[in-house]
């Protein structure tokens, strides 16, 4: 195993180098920024300081044979050979994040009860889309008003996007959706949007209340805490009007297996 260190800001994670060092830094939740993630347009450029990294093949086409003379590595593509130190500016802001407008796949749909769904979008391969825990997307159907839903997975996988969408009475898109909607449809999505999402430049202990399918944004976050090994006191307070509403017992679980994850049910 190999640690791998970001200079710029002291955070560090461990890996096995198998897969590239961006995969392995957005798995441990850190914000490296990146673009196409195909070695293509050099947006994960960074300095390697100390240490050995390689790639598999050819030199990528978003780096040069001198700027990998001068320490550069293109981080979506290159691996961990030892312990390495590097320096790249990690995203603090929704300002550094670009808005995109992207075709997507519907790869499923789970009813998670009666009136909640549970659906993953596949974004194409050649895309990807780069976000904080707890921002949201709009979903774009041609026959439908853009329609915003909040981001329910952590930022680790940028080319699958989970929604939670609850069945609204008389609610043209949500209908469409339970009723006719299939796997493989073809949608657009842009995003990501919003100023709600998790500061991490806290010690304070974290408190989230959600109602419905709120949960969402909030599922995202402690995703994202979870991968991070946050060490704050988690607070989750979700409201539901009963109790067939609760559609997901991951709050439990959390609170079973991490001892700074608290849960209450609000009726």
């Amino acid at each position: 195993m190999f640690t791998i260190e970001n200079q710029a800001t002291g955070k560090f994670f461990r890996t096995d180098g198998a897969g590239s060092i961006l995969e392995d830094a957005l798995i441990h939740g850190l914000n490296f920024p990146y673009g196409c993630q195909k070695g293509f347009c050099g947006k994960c450029k960074a300095t390697i300081i100390e240490g050995e990294v390689g790639y598999e093949g050819d030199i990528p086409n978003g780096i040069s044979a001198e700027e990998i003379a001068d320490g550069m590595a293109l981080l979506c593509q290159c691996r961990a050979k030892s312990n390495v130190m590097l320096a790249v500016d990690e995203l603090d802001s929704i300002a550094d994040i670009e808005v995109k407008t992207l075709p997507c796949k519907v790869s499923s749909i789970n009813h998670l009860n009666h009136d909640v769904v549970q659906v993953f979008l596949q974004i194409s391969k050649s895309e990807s889309l780069q976000y904080f825990a707890g921002q949201y997307i709009d979903l774009i159907h041609p026959d439908f008003a853009p329609r915003a839903f909040s981001i329910a997975n952590a930022p680790s996988n940028s080319s699958l996007i989970e929604l939670h969408m609850r069945l609204v009475d008389g609610g043209k898109f949500t209908n469409f959706v339970f009723n006719k909607m299939q796997e493989n449809s073809l949608l657009q999505l842009e995003g990501p949007k919003g100023d709600f999402f998790f500061r991490e430049d806290s010690k304070k202990p974290v408190i989230l209340v959600a109602g419905g399918t709120g949960f969402g944004p909030i599922k995202s976050i402690i995703e994202h805490a979870i991968s991070t090994k946050l060490e704050r006191q988690i607070h989750l307070y979700w409201g539901v009007n009963k109790i067939q509403d609760l559609y997901m017992d991951l709050p439990n679980q959390w609170a079973k297996d991490y001892k700074n994850i608290h849960f209450t049910l609000v009726l």
